[in-house]
C-alpha cells in the first residue's frame, strides 16, 4: 500500500487520528520538497525565459515508419482507454443500475458544479494577486496557497478535519467540509489556467485602465473577464472532471447518504459487485469525458 493508502487505513480503520497525521506530514514535506526541487531546476535551466521556449516541428515520416508509429500510439489509447470500457461495458451488461445510480450521478454533479464554481473563484483571485510585485515573500505565499494540487485527497480531508477540530468550527463533515476540501485540493488547476490567460493581458492595457480611472471591480468586470473568459471556462472545466473522479476526500468527508460516481464504483467494487460497479463507472467516464472534448475545443479555439 501507498502512504496515501496508509493515511486511510490508519484513520478509518484503526481510528488512530495521530498516527495517520503522522504520515500525512511526511507526505507533505515530500511534496513541499519536490515543489522547491522543481523550482530550483527551472532556475536552473532557464525555463522561465522566452528565449528557452521552441515551437515544435512535425516531423513527416515516410510510409515505412508510419505504421510502426501508428502502432505504437495506438496501444496506449486501446489497453488504457478502449479495453476497459470494452470491458466494463461486458460487465454492465449482467448488472443493472437503478435510483442509487441516477441519484449518485445528480450528487457527483452538483457537487462537482459547486466546488468548480469555488475553485475557480479562489483561483481567480489567488490569479489577481500574482499580477502584483513579484517579491520574494509574495512568491512564496503564492507557492503555499497553490500546493493542495500535490497533496493526496486523503492528507487534504485529515487536514480539514484537524483544522476545523484546531478552530472549534464545525465543518468536521457534510457538504461544507467536502467543498473546502475540494478549493483546498483542486484551486491550483483553476489558477495555473486563469494566470496564463491573465498574462496574454498586457500590464500596459490595465495600467491605462487604471490611469483612465477604473478601479479594480470594473477592470475585472470589463477588461480581465473578456480576456481571460476562454481560461475561466478551462479552468472550471478542468476542476469539475477532477472532482468527479476524486475519491480519498469524498470517502472521508462525505455526509452520510451521500453517494457520488466514484464512491459508488468504490464500494460496489470492494464487494466484488463488479457487474454493479459497471454502469456508474461507464457513467463516470462519459461524465468526465465531455469536459475533456470540450476543453479540448476551447484548447484549438485559443
Amino acid at each position: 500500500p501507498t502512504l496515501s493508502v496508509g493515511v486511510l487505513r490508519t484513520w478509518r480503520g484503526l481510528g488512530d487520528l495521530v498516527a495517520a497525521s503522522q504520515i500525512a506530514a511526511s507526505l507533505l514535506l515530500a511534496a513541499m520538497l519536490r515543489v522547491l526541487m522543481e523550482d530550483l531546476s527551472r532556475r536552473s535551466l532557464g525555463a522561465d525565459s522566452p528565449r528557452a521556449i521552441r515551437a515544435f516541428a512535425r516531423l513527416r515520416l515516410s510510409s515505412r515508419h508510419a505504421a510502426p508509429a501508428i502502432f505504437l500510439c495506438a496501444v496506449p489509447p486501446f489497453l488504457g482507454f478502449a479495453l476497459p470500457v470494452a470491458t466494463l461495458l461486458a460487465k454492465a451488461m449482467e448488472g443493472r443500475g437503478g435510483r442509487d445510480l441516477v441519484a449518485a450521478a445528480a450528487d457527483t454533479f452538483l457537487i462537482a458544479l459547486a466546488g468548480a464554481a469555488l475553485a475557480v473563484m479562489a483561483g481567480g483571485a489567488l490569479a489577481l494577486s500574482a499580477r502584483g510585485s513579484a517579491s520574494p515573500p509574495r512568491r512564496a505565499l503564492m507557492r503555499v496557497a497553490t500546493l493542495g494540487y500535490a497533496l493526496p485527497g486523503a492528507v487534504v480531508a485529515l487536514a480539514t478535519v484537524a483544522a476545523a477540530a484546531f478552530l472549534g468550527v464545525g465543518l468536521a463533515s457534510g457538504l461544507t467540509a467536502l467543498l473546502y476540501a475540494y478549493v483546498v485540493r483542486f484551486a491550483t488547476a483553476a489558477f495555473n489556467t486563469i494566470d496564463g490567460g491573465l498574462k496574454q493581458i498586457h500590464p500596459m492595457t490595465e495600467e491605462a485602465a487604471r490611469m483612465l480611472g477604473a478601479g479594480l471591480p470594473r477592470i475585472v468586470r470589463r477588461l480581465f473577464l473578456p480576456a481571460a473568459r476562454p481560461a475561466v471556462a478551462a479552468g472550471a472545466l478542468i476542476v469539475f472532471i477532477d472532482i468527479c473522479r476524486e475519491l480519498p476526500a469524498t470517502l472521508l468527508l462525505r455526509p452520510f447518504n451521500f453517494e457520488t460516481l466514484a464512491t459508488s464504483v468504490y464500494r460496489l467494487a470492494s464487494d466484488e459487485r463488479l457487474a454493479e460497479a459497471a454502469p456508474a463507472a461507464l457513467l463516470l467516464i462519459a461524465l468526465s469525458l465531455a469536459p475533456v472534448l470540450w476543453v479540448n475545443a476551447l484548447g484549438r479555439r485559443a
